[in-house]
């Protein structure tokens, strides 16, 4: 389906101190089925606030958000949000039961209790948490709790959560901005081999150009004051693509050139 996921004309106004301001204006844009579209403009244009329209969080003001010609109406378990707060784990769960928590949660229709799980059910749970963390290469981690881990692998943990919940649809709100260069390089990278080797859709904001075009398929570029799209590129980069080559660099300066 070319349109997986569609915005048309979708505004959003937040009252700020007794006047309304318009926050986003007019957005159109689509996204495919496997796609990774990256949302990138400055801060304050909105990214964030488009995230929680698609995922249900808050409603328009104006305009239609579909998936699969359904219009969205409230969050869904087909929705996931990873954010960049490096304290989104519980403290209280070891690394390898956080993720076994969030996947009973999103099977919770499954099932008419938390406290009732079958041992194969359970086990099947585990496995497939081990899976993933191996994914984001923590296995020896597993029975460590968020306070023993730095920022980058509390933030692989959370990438690991994300990506084992297997929601149709995730949404990435700047999880690598808070980390140092070399982490931040590293996960990106993670990202773009998990996702060359088991497409998902994924929405992911960013304010980093080189960032956006190292991981997307297609960039969504927007303007602040209103946030408005003011253009949609498609990435056309080969994999495994290189930071330092002249096409990178060309498509880099181009969306510059933009702002």
């Amino acid at each position: 389906m070319s349109k997986y996921l569609e915005l048309k004309s979708v505004s959003k106004k937040y009252q700020q101190q007794n006047k309304e301001e318009l926050v986003l204006k007019n957005v159109n844009f689509s996204v495919k089925k496997g796609e990774l579209a990256a949302i990138l403009g400055p801060s304050g244009c909105g990214k964030s606030t488009l995230l929680k329209l698609i995922a249900g969080f808050i409603k328009t003001d104006q305009g239609i958000i579909s998936k699969e010609g359904r219009i969205i109406r409230g969050p869904g378990l087909d929705r996931i949000m990873l954010f960049q707060d490096f304290e989104q784990l519980f403290p209280w769960l070891t690394v390898l039961n956080n993720i076994i928590f969030a996947l009973k949660a999103s099977r919770k229709t499954e099932k008419n209790s938390f406290n009732f799980w079958p041992g194969q059910f359970r086990q099947d749970l585990k496995l497939l948490a081990k899976e993933y963390l191996a994914k984001v290469k923590l296995s020896q981690y597993q029975d460590y709790y968020p306070h023993q881990l730095s920022g980058g692998m509390k933030q692989r943990v959370a990438l690991a959560r994300t990506l084992a919940v297997q929601g149709e649809i995730m949404l990435m709100d700047e999880p690598f901005a808070s980390l140092d260069s070399q982490t931040r390089q590293d996960l990106q990278q993670l990202l773009s081999d998990l996702q060359l080797n088991n497409s998902r859709t994924i929405l992911f904001v960013t304010h980093d150009i080189r960032e956006a075009v190292f991981l997307a398929d297609k960039i969504i570029v927007l303007k602040d004051n209103p946030g408005e799209v003011i253009s949609v590129l498609a990435n056309n980069l080969p994999y495994p693509r290189q930071r330092s080559s002249e096409q990178f660099n060309q498509l880099s300066e181009k969306i510059t050139s933009l702002f």
